[in-house]
């Protein structure tokens, strides 16, 4: 089973186009961090969590440590993966205290920047964290993100980052 969330039209519309003829899938034109908690536990009792959130409010850094909080509450055995921009790498740090203080445990955090941070050039890096990650994502993701950031960077300035927010 899936199901979608969009709060924005337009692109709701072509999710519903996309996935319509299949009947496992299931999108609402909602807002996902408000309205998905509902679904939690899934009745498999296993499950994946994809968190892209707009980060157009300032205070939706808060808003998202505060909806994984009650997520991870509702289901701790879920992973969980939330999406991040590096546009101003402050909001991007209270987060990951965030995250650090929430008490969930077995968090890590993998970030690809093409360019070094900067207030003038929008978004430099992008990233990933992820509460229960599967075993074998760390090896994994040790072996690719050198070489994506040596091969995306701009003017040798690629990055990476892989840490461990919070152990097991």
């Amino acid at each position: 089973r899936l199901f979608l969330y969009e709060l924005h039209t337009a692109e709701s519309r072509l999710l519903d186009d996309v996935v319509k003829k299949d009947k496992r899938i299931k999108t609402f034109r909602a807002d996902g961090l408000k309205d998905s908690l509902g679904l939690l536990p899934p009745k498999e009792n296993r499950g994946l969590i994809l968190i892209d959130p707009s980060y157009e409010i300032k205070n939706e850094y808060q808003t998202v440590v505060d909806t994984l909080k009650a997520m991870h509450k509702r289901f701790a055995t879920g992973c969980y993966c939330l999406w991040y921009p590096v546009v101003a790498r402050k909001r991007n740090q209270y987060l990951e205290r965030a995250l650090q203080a929430s008490g969930i445990k077995n968090i890590q955090l993998f970030e690809l920047g093409i360019q070094a941070d900067s207030d003038g050039f929008g978004m430099t890096a992008t990233g990933m964290i992820v509460i229960n990650p599967p075993w074998t994502l760390l090896a994994e993701m040790q072996q690719v993100l050198p070489w994506l950031a040596e091969t995306l960077g701009q003017n040798q300035q690629g990055f990476y980052r892989i840490e461990q927010l919070v152990g097991e």
